[in-house]
């Protein structure tokens, strides 16, 4: 059987800021608008944290080009 490999998650270091509050109270990172993503992207206060939001803007563009839909 193979050993569970259990990693933090990617907004654990960032638990409690004012950013995480910020971005934790959006309704979700998968409908929010582009520029807001964008803001937290640029202002994410450590290089975990802007992957962990840039993930979400990528399945957004990944979504836009196969439904058609604008992101």
């Amino acid at each position: 059987m193979a050993k569970l490999i259990l990693a933090p998650h990617p907004l654990e270091s960032v638990a409690g800021t004012d950013w995480h509050v910020e971005f934790t109270d959006l309704v979700s990172p998968l409908s929010a608008a582009r520029n807001v993503l964008e803001q937290f992207l640029d202002s994410a206060p450590n290089r975990e944290a802007a992957a962990y939001v840039h993930a979400f803007i990528d399945v957004r563009m990944e979504l836009a080009a196969v439904t058609g839909v604008p992101f």
